[in-house]
């Protein structure tokens, strides 16, 4: 039986620091666990040895620390290449690179040696979906602006017809120039504190985007947001509440204390009501062709009040998407608004 020492990273909650701290936490349990073990361990083997040996100390683990310490390893895996201590030795099988070449357990007689095995490296799909789309036809004399317009009910109103829309296929959305795709660009807000995350390299957003912090959370408007309840707007509410829902995360109650096991008893219908029922103040629409990525898109800017801070600050990432989240107070923080992607930053100076 091996012996563990606890160990406890302090984490500093909504920053970089804690996004850092909540990386090296992983990294170190996993090193722990498998300088003890003499096989190669799953993400999920070494989460459950660190948590029964209690190495995650008070590290807030998340609802998937199994997913965690994959990504973890792999990223670190992925960057390093071989100045990483760790190695995969099969998919999914993880261990330290000293180990390699050791013969497993006491009493194995098959002499089999590990070796490095090399990950596929993971392509992200564009989804299959349809997505709201304006033809340059009818948006090349109404987006005559760069930046945000906050007149937005008679740019909406020459934009949202169903003469002038359209649905294209995600795949062709995306490589076509001769049409803008509708998003939303909802910022979350609670009296004075405004609600911003890092955008996780896993993100199917544009390259150059990966990494950036930002407070806008949405995305594409599908044909699945417009319904008799939404057609008045095309779906572009219920796209904002439904990107909101989707992206963050609300706990239904506190959890509980688990040596074991590691799955949370938690649901989505708080998170779910808590965007269904804040109030959504159309901010403006956003045009800028600065970028290929820009000239594709047209946003429009919304805001969600939430009323409750104590409800607000429990508020978790609920898409891998996200990296970490964190909060403005805008009464007394001092923002550089460079850390932050071009969109962001146009948000930031003008509400």
């Amino acid at each position: 039986m091996h012996s563990y020492q606890k160990q406890t990273v302090v984490v500093q909650n909504h920053n970089d620091e804690r996004v850092e701290g909540e990386r090296q936490t992983f990294l170190r349990v996993a090193e722990i666990v498998l300088s003890k073990s003499r096989v190669p361990l799953s993400a999920s083997e070494i989460v459950d040895r660190g948590i029964e040996h209690g190495l995650f100390g008070d590290h807030a683990m998340g609802r998937t620390p199994q997913k965690s310490m994959q990504a973890r390893l792999s990223t670190d895996i992925l960057h390093r290449k071989t100045d990483s201590q760790f190695v995969r030795t099969g998919r999914g099988r993880f261990t330290l690179r000293a180990s390699l070449g050791s013969v497993g357990e006491p009493g194995n007689t098959t002499g089999e040696v590990q070796s490095e095995y090399v990950a596929e490296r993971r392509v992200l799909r564009t989804p299959r979906e349809e997505v709201l789309c304006v033809p340059e036809t009818a948006f090349r004399d109404v987006l005559t602006f760069q930046g945000i317009d906050t007149d937005t009910p008679p740019i909406l109103g020459q934009l949202l017809s169903e003469k002038t829309t359209i649905y294209l296929g995600r795949a062709e959305a995306e490589i076509n120039n001769d049409a803008k795709q509708f998003i939303t660009y909802v910022l979350v807000q609670c009296g004075q504190r405004l609600l911003f995350f890092k955008r996780s390299y896993l993100s199917r957003a544009a390259e150059f985007l990966r990494g950036s912090k930002c407070i806008g959370f949405g995305g594409h408007v599908s044909a699945a947001d417009l319904d008799m309840l939404s057609r008045a707007d095309f779906g572009l509410s219920a796209c904002g509440r439904r990107e909101l829902a989707e992206e963050l995360f609300l706990p239904d109650r506190p959890r509980k204390k688990r040596k074991v096991s590691i799955e949370a008893s938690l649901t989505d219908k708080a998170t779910i009501d808590l965007f269904q029922s804040a109030p959504l103040e159309c901010l403006g629409v956003l045009n800028d062709d600065s970028s290929e990525v820009g000239r594709r898109h047209v946003a429009v800017v919304y805001r969600a009040w939430l009323p409750d801070w104590n409800t607000a600050k429990k508020l978790q990432k609920g898409d891998s998407s996200i990296k970490g989240l964190g909060w403005i107070d805008l009464s007394k923080d001092k923002v550089d608004i460079t850390d932050f992607e071009y969109w962001s930053q146009l948000c930031l100076r003008r509400f």
